[in-house]
């Protein structure tokens, strides 16, 4: 059985067994939406205490600039673990050295205009020192640490959901920060009878936004409805299940997002290996480039077998048939329907 074989048939089950319906709460479990009867979800996989500890820690100098937007990592416990916790750039689990947070805090992220955190005067490390803040980063490296990486749980659990689906907000948030899109790539600045709005640059970039997020877009309302979240402003409940409008929007958004992020000049969010015009005459640095994004989408190391059934089954024959373009975007779209982006 090959591994994309066993894929399918890890979706099929997850399908089968369907989700939990409460809302996740950092640290413990969330009541269920339903009412008598609903089950409870469990934490987030890397979920627990401490994490909500260091959230709420970090608040006092971090939320008045993220609590909403494309990064409001502090506007609930949900949205810091889909956005943060769960961002591979930017906490990287076991690995306190290597995550970003770490290094904005301290003051020593490289390669970039935003070296620090907070943007201007002292950096988190030099408030720290001076007893200005509720955490220390000792404290944070540590919890990165001993956090564990997302995946699918190994042994099963009859007595509980073993796996939850990714929610609209990361897909909007999140997916584009992996990408290494931005609001600007979807989006120009407009104003409609004197109030500010934003402007959509084409239908075929496939934007996603929540209706609730100012300016809101009415345009893609329906679109971030379809993948399960919730919004107050169209009266729509969040679903987290499969259901057939999550994986029919999934799947063009997929694709139209992969074609614009691998067409971004300069994009070393997605390539930092290869490029986009590397191909199969250049078969390791190729190979290195899925390995890349194994781990980044599925935040799982590849094996040898892992990466020649996607080189043979999907990169390989799209670039012989269609090209290197279609090959990398079809790469791009393969890891974000697969069954361990979908589900954690």
């Amino acid at each position: 059985m090959t591994p994309r074989t066993r894929g399918t048939l890890v979706l099929l089950a997850l399908l089968l067994s369907g989700a939990c319906t409460g809302r996740i709460q950092s640290g413990g479990t969330g009541a269920g939406a339903g009412g008598g009867g609903s089950e409870e979800c469990p934490p987030l996989p890397g979920s627990n205490s401490e994490t909500d500890r260091v959230r709420l820690a970090l608040a006092p100098d971090c939320a008045g600039c993220h609590s909403s937007g494309d990064f409001g990592y502090f506007a609930s416990a949900t949205a810091f673990e889909s956005l943060l916790v769960r961002n591979a750039r930017l906490i990287k689990p076991g690995k306190p050295e290597e995550s970003e947070l770490v290094m904005l805090l301290e003051g020593k992220r490289s390669n970039s205009s935003q070296s620090q955190m907070p943007i201007s005067g002292d950096s988190f490390a030099k408030l720290d020192a001076a007893g200005k803040t509720k955490i220390h980063v000792t404290e944070i490296r540590e919890w990165i640490t001993n956090l564990e990486a997302p995946g699918v749980a190994t042994q099963a659990n009859p007595s509980i959901t073993a796996a939850h689906r990714v929610d609209a907000t990361f897909i909007e948030l999140g997916l584009r920060d992996l990408l290494g899109l931005v609001e600007n790539d979807f989006y120009s600045d407009a104003y409609s009878h004197g109030v500010y709005t934003l402007y959509e640059l084409s239908a075929d970039y496939y934007d996603l936004r929540s209706p609730d997020r100012a300016p809101g877009q009415w345009s893609t309302a329906g679109r971030f409805t379809s993948l399960g979240g919730s919004s107050a402003v169209v009266s729509a409940h969040g679903d987290p299940s499969v259901s057939t409008n999550f994986v029919q929007t999934l799947v063009p958004l997929s694709q139209a997002w992969c074609r614009m992020a691998v067409r971004k000049s300069g994009n070393t969010a997605l390539f930092n290996v290869a490029t986009a015009k590397t191909g199969s005459a250049d078969k390791a640095k190729a190979r290195a480039q899925v390995a890349d994004w194994h781990s980044l989408f599925l935040a799982e190391k590849p094996t040898e077998a892992d990466l020649d059934d996607v080189m043979t089954g999907v990169f390989e024959p799209l670039e012989k048939k269609a090209g290197l373009d279609v090959a990398w975007i079809g790469t791009c779209s393969y890891f974000i329907r697969h069954p361990l982006f979908i589900f954690y």
